[in-house]
């Protein structure tokens, strides 16, 4: 992006940018309200950025532009309110803490399961600034009537950070554990999230979770109480015979 090429070029150039003779030659050609002094103490600060081992993830703030009546002036208005910065904001921080700042970019595509154009490279745009993931572009799934959105992972790990962040991004609990080689003839990702009819543009809704993936004694207990009720009703039938 422009912007870490230009803290490459400044971290490349800190040394001359920071020498006190060339400093004010530069200075008064820059539009700010800054004083010198400040000004200085920012390059200083930005020169010392180093986009090749720094742990860096760009964002893009996704939203509308509107021109204010009042001022005529032209105002960009985040997505959501602004919730979608802080929510990509936090999930970065988790990302750093939890991983500790590991620079290991995860590969994710987004398919489109329904038959609402345009859905999966809108969620793309809105996780391409997720944490450590490089979003594939959008396409269609192999159908258009998923009732559910899923989220299906291809990583050895069950628990990585990263499959934890992507979920709670998006609200989906719905998730598949698939081995690497069932990715023959398909996108080489880490993940792949299809949308489904619980899509609504920003989260998944419902809390839909695969019965396979529910814990073995959640599913048993199930199971019993259904007997249980079953055999309920088949008891209060017979006295109702009787």
């Amino acid at each position: 992006t422009a912007v870490m090429s230009m803290l490459t070029a400044i971290h490349a150039q800190r040394a001359a940018l920071l020498d006190k003779k060339n400093f004010p030659l530069y200075a008064e050609k820059l539009h700010t309200d800054l004083t010198e002094k400040n000004l200085y103490k920012l390059i200083s600060y930005l020169s010392n950025i180093n986009v090749e081992t720094d742990h860096l993830i760009p964002q893009t703030i996704q939203g509308s532009l509107r021109r204010l009546p009042s001022t005529g002036e032209t105002v960009l208005f985040p997505l959501f309110e602004g919730q979608l910065i802080k929510d990509v904001v936090q999930q970065a921080e988790d990302s750093l803490i939890h991983e500790g700042g590991s620079s290991y970019r995860y590969v994710l595509q987004v398919l489109n399961g329904t038959t609402v154009k345009g859905s999966a490279s809108n969620a793309s745009i809105l996780l391409n600034g997720l944490g450590n993931f490089d979003v594939l572009p959008a396409a269609d799934a192999d159908r258009n009537d998923y009732e559910h959105t899923v989220i299906i992972n291809y990583m050895q790990s069950d628990t990585s950070e990263a499959l934890t962040a992507l979920s709670n991004f998006i609200t989906c609990k719905n998730i598949e554990h698939r081995p690497s080689s069932s990715l023959a003839g398909e996108s080489n990702s880490d993940f792949t999230v299809i949308l489904g009819k619980d899509w609504d543009g920003r989260y998944v809704r419902g809390g839909y979770v695969n019965p396979e993936n529910l814990p073995q004694e959640e599913t048993a207990s199930e199971g019993g109480e259904s007997a249980e009720a079953s055999g309920a009703s088949e008891s209060a039938e017979v006295t109702k015979t009787e």
